[in-house]
């Protein structure tokens, strides 16, 4: 008999991931304001939040995870899933 699996949506790549993804992108320009060096990302994100995270969410991408339905753990894999935990094991604290 087959377990109902959960899915989850995760996100791909960390913030850190995506400002490295736009910067390959879109260059990583250094830019002077008021005569200090800075990079062209990190001044869009000080000076204009919503863009910049326009800009990060635009290039996010998102995997399924999948819940064991015993456990309640997640995996990458949905098969690792309705493996996890044997169909007599223990139950789930809920």
């Amino acid at each position: 008999m087959t377990r109902k699996i959960e899915t989850i949506e995760k996100e791909k790549y960390t913030e850190r991931e995506l400002e490295n993804l736009a910067n390959d992108i879109y260059g990583d320009e250094e830019v002077v304001v008021l005569g200090m060096r800075m990079q062209s990302l990190y001044i869009l994100k000080r000076l204009d939040e919503p863009a910049y995270s326009e800009l990060l969410e635009g290039l996010q991408e998102y995997v399924d995870w999948y819940i064991c339905p015993i456990c309640k753990e997640e995996h990458e894999d949905e098969s690792d899933a309705d493996d996890c935990c044997p169909e007599n094991g223990p139950e789930s604290d809920n």
